[in-house]
C-alpha cells in the first residue's frame, strides 16, 4: 500500500472506459489477451504468455484478480516473494497487491477480474519499459 501511495495516481485514469473487448485480440509484449466473457460483475480473460515472458509488476486498486493456470507453469512474485503454479492451480490477489506472472517455456492463464475495469491499472516495473503507463486497449 505504501507503494501504491508514493505514485501519485490520477484516479481519473483509472475508471472504466466502458470499452467492449469481447472479440478483440489485445496484443502485448508478453504475447496476447483476449476477453472471454464479461457481466457487470467481472471479467474472464485468457492470457496466453509467450516463453521468457512477463506481465509488469502492477496492481489493480480496486479489483481481485484470480489467474487460473489451463496450460504450461508460471511464477507468481508480489513484494512477499515468488511462487509456482503449474496447470490447474491457482492464486488469487487482493486490490492493491503488486503482482506479476512469469514463465520459462510458455503458458495459457485465465484470469477471472472483479469488477472487470481494464483501466484500474497501476504499474511499478516491467521489462518491457512500461512503467507508469495504463492498459494498452486495442
Amino acid at each position: 500500500r505504501r507503494a501504491l501511495a508514493s505514485l501519485k495516481i490520477q484516479p481519473e485514469s483509472l475508471q472504466d472506459d466502458g470499452f467492449n473487448y469481447e472479440g478483440h485480440i489485445i496484443r502485448k509484449p508478453w504475447g496476447s489477451e483476449y476477453l472471454a466473457g464479461a457481466n457487470s460483475h467481472l471479467g474472464v480473460w485468457v492470457l496466453r504468455l509467450d516463453a521468457q515472458a512477463e506481465t509488469s509488476f502492477h496492481c489493480h486498486t480496486r479489483k481481485t484478480t484470480a489467474l487460473f493456470v489451463t496450460e504450461g507453469n508460471v511464477s507468481c512474485s508480489t513484494f512477499e516473494g515468488a511462487f509456482p503454479l503449474a496447470q490447474g492451480e491457482m492464486a488469487i490477489f487482493g486490490a492493491g497487491v503488486f503482482h506479476k506472472t512469469m514463465t520459462a517455456l510458455g503458458a495459457v492463464v485465465m484470469e477471472i477480474e472483479t469488477p472487470a475495469n481494464k483501466r484500474d491499472l497501476v504499474r511499478l516495473s516491467d521489462k518491457y519499459g512500461r512503467e507508469g503507463l495504463g492498459y494498452e486497449g486495442l
